[in-house]
Formats: structure tokens, C-alpha cells, sequence
């Protein structure tokens, strides 16, 4: 992908006496997102140069400023993703066209969140708030008047892969 360079394709070209050919090569969405899962080091690297909450301040930052943080992977959701759940009264979040931002222990969600009501409101930044959200932010408004839109940016934290032989048996099996 553009600027990305933690995805590459090996070509090996061998001389040959034919008509010149040109080719061009991509990689399909699937196949990049089975890439980003077997573990972005890149982004690993950046995530863990910092403390946890700078990496999320950075990441939403980079986010407000459209760009992309190192080694994250940007893919729009799939009607397999799980979508953030938030409820605020007055106002809509939608994620049905929204982004999919994926790092090492962070991923964010991108929606649109509107104001439905007839009064400005100020966006609850607990509106999404569950056991796995690590972080929510909004921009560039967090007062919304009426009608009015702004982008959501709802961070996960990746679950960590658990070692099944280091389980202790439970006493009620």
C-alpha cells in the first residue's frame, strides 16, 4: 500500500528473450489484513517506545490530522467487525462506513457521530465506554449543534493470546 511499506511483494525477474511486458502487482485487502495479524513489529516498535497513554494520545492525534501512525495498517470495516457500542441520548454514532486502524495493541474504530436533537450537546467521551475500550476521542468538534457531524475514535486494546498450558484448572470441573 501507499506509504506502507510493512507489506512487500518478493519479484524475481529472469532475462528472457520476449516482448517487453508490463505488469502491475496488488495486494487484495484480505491478504494485507492476514499480514497485519501475524504482528505488525513496526508498529509494535512505536506502541512500546513510549508509555501506553502517550502511544493513545499519539495515535488519536495522528488520527485528527489524517494521517496514519507508524506500521498501523488503515482498512475500511468489514460486516465481520466488531463495531464500537455507544449510546448517548440525542445523538447518533455510525460505524457502517467507518475505518478500521490496526496497530499491535491498538486498534480504532473511525465513525461519524451526529447530533439528532434540537439543542447543541457535548460529546460523552464515556458513550462507548466498555471493558476493552482503552481510549475515545472526537474531531474537530466536541460540541455538536444541531444536525451537526464529527469523527469518533473508539481504541481497543488487541487481547493478549493466552498460553492455554500455563491455565490453572478451575475446582468446579
Amino acid at each position: 500500500p501507499h506509504n506502507d511499506e510493512s507489506v512487500a511483494l518478493s519479484l524475481t525477474l529472469v532475462p528472457r528473450a520476449v516482448p517487453p511486458v508490463e505488469l502491475t502487482l496488488e495486494v487484495d485487502q484480505k491478504t494485507l489484513m492476514a499480514s497485519s495479524k501475524m504482528g505488525n513489529t513496526r508498529a509494535a516498535t512505536w506502541e512500546e517506545s513510549q508509555p501506553y497513554v502517550q502511544t493513545l494520545r499519539n495515535v488519536m492525534r495522528a488520527l485528527a490530522l489524517q494521517e496514519i501512525p507508524q506500521g498501523y495498517t488503515l482498512s475500511d470495516l468489514e460486516d465481520t467487525d466488531p463495531r464500537p457500542v455507544c449510546v448517548q441520548d440525542g445523538m447518533e454514532f455510525d460505524f457502517e462506513r467507518g475505518q478500521k486502524l490496526s496497530g499491535h495493541h491498538v486498534k480504532v474504530m473511525v465513525g461519524v457521530v451526529q447530533n439528532l436533537s434540537t439543542a447543541p450537546r457535548e460529546i460523552d467521551l464515556t458513550s462507548c465506554a466498555n471493558f476493552n475500550v482503552a481510549g475515545m476521542s472526537a474531531w474537530p468538534y466536541y460540541m455538536l449543534e444541531p444536525g451537526m457531524k464529527t469523527e469518533i475514535y473508539v481504541a481497543t486494546r488487541e487481547p493478549k493470546k493466552r498460553d492455554r498450558s500455563a491455565l490453572r484448572p478451575s475446582l468446579l470441573d
